[in-house]
C-alpha cells in the first residue's frame, strides 16, 4: 500500500480496563464526543493564530479519538484480524475513490 502522503506510524494503543469498556450506546457515542473536540480544536487552532499550544490541544484530542475508538472495539471483542482487514477494506475504498493510490 503506498500514497502520496506519509504513513503515520500510531503504534499499539492499550484499551481501557474491561470494566469500564460497555458494548452500549454511550461507548459508542464516547467516539462522537471526542470527534467534536477535535474540531474544536481545529477551529481554535485555525482561529488563534496556529499558534504550538493549539496544535498540542489538537494532536491531543485526535489521540483522544483514537483512544476512544480503540476502546469500542475491544468492548466489542473486535479481533485483530477482524480490524486488519476492516482497515484494508476501507483503504481499498478510498483508493477506489481515487483519495489514495494502490
Amino acid at each position: 500500500m503506498t500514497s502520496n502522503a506519509r504513513i503515520l506510524h500510531i503504534g499499539n494503543v492499550e484499551p481501557f480496563r474491561k470494566d469500564l469498556l460497555h458494548q452500549d450506546k454511550p461507548q459508542a457515542l464516547k467516539v462522537l464526543e471526542e470527534a467534536a473536540e477535535v474540531v474544536e480544536a481545529f477551529k481554535d487552532w485555525n482561529k488563534h493564530g496556529q499558534t504550538s499550544e493549539q496544535r498540542h490541544d489538537l494532536i491531543d484530542e485526535c489521540a483522544d479519538v483514537i483512544q476512544a475508538t480503540t476502546n469500542l472495539m475491544a468492548a466489542m471483542n473486535f479481533t485483530d484480524d477482524e480490524i486488519s482487514q476492516a482497515i484494508k477494506d476501507c483503504y481499498a475504498r478510498n483508493a477506489a475513490r481515487g483519495r489514495m493510490t494502490l
